[in-house]
């Protein structure tokens, strides 16, 4: 999350949980397998393909991780499991 913040796309394999980096056009998650051949794209495209991709990265961290947000998701939990115990 810290490169994306900082603007800059993520090369990540497919064990970790962020699978949404492609559908939010800022990254690639893909299986070890690929990693290479991904690496080698990812660098071919230079700063003229990157910019873009970095600033989506920044806009999707802004907008679901920030800490405004995850303070909310965690109220909202801390609500549920009260609730639950009643």
């Amino acid at each position: 999350a810290e490169a994306l913040a900082a603007g800059v796309p993520a090369l990540v394999t497919d064990t970790t949980p962020w699978t949404g980096l492609a559908a939010n056009q800022c990254g690639w998650c893909v299986p070890w397998a690929d990693y290479g051949a991904t690496l080698t794209t990812a660098l071919a495209a230079g700063a003229a393909g990157l910019g873009p991709m970095g600033r989506c990265g920044r806009e999707w961290v802004a907008r679901d991780f920030s800490w405004e947000r995850a303070a909310r998701l965690l109220g909202e939990f801390c609500h549920h499991l009260r609730d639950e115990r009643r």
